[in-house]
């Protein structure tokens, strides 16, 4: 993976959230595999509830955390899971939107998604 700032560069995240339809009207949001926080941080600042980022790398959740710390973002929850193996941890039916991104390099993408 690119460097964080590499990484960023890549992306028009608001354009790209908003073609998505990620709105305000989202009160909760899940992301999994948040990575560096390149979709967590935007979508955080639109959203009015929580956006919980899961990540299997502790690594990632400290950048991201990081991240949200540098704006004042204070509505991410990062929760470090393997969920393939073992599921969000979150309640059912607990979340508006669901956010995938960047998963080309998992070994099995078919199954993850």
């Amino acid at each position: 993976m690119p460097e964080e700032n590499v990484w960023n560069s890549f992306f028009n995240k608001p354009w790209i959230l908003s073609r998505l339809l990620l709105t305000s009207g989202c009160k909760d949001v899940v992301e999994f595999g948040c990575g560096y926080g390149t979709f967590t941080i935007p979508a955080a600042r639109l959203i009015t509830g929580n956006v919980f980022a899961i990540d299997i790398e502790q690594e990632m959740l400290d950048s991201t955390k990081e991240s949200a710390l540098q704006f004042g973002i204070t509505n991410i929850k990062c929760i470090l899971r393997d969920f393939v193996k073992d599921g969000t941890g979150l309640p059912s039916n607990s979340v508006d939107y669901a956010m995938v991104f960047n998963i080309l390099h998992y070994k099995q993408p078919v199954k993850l998604l």
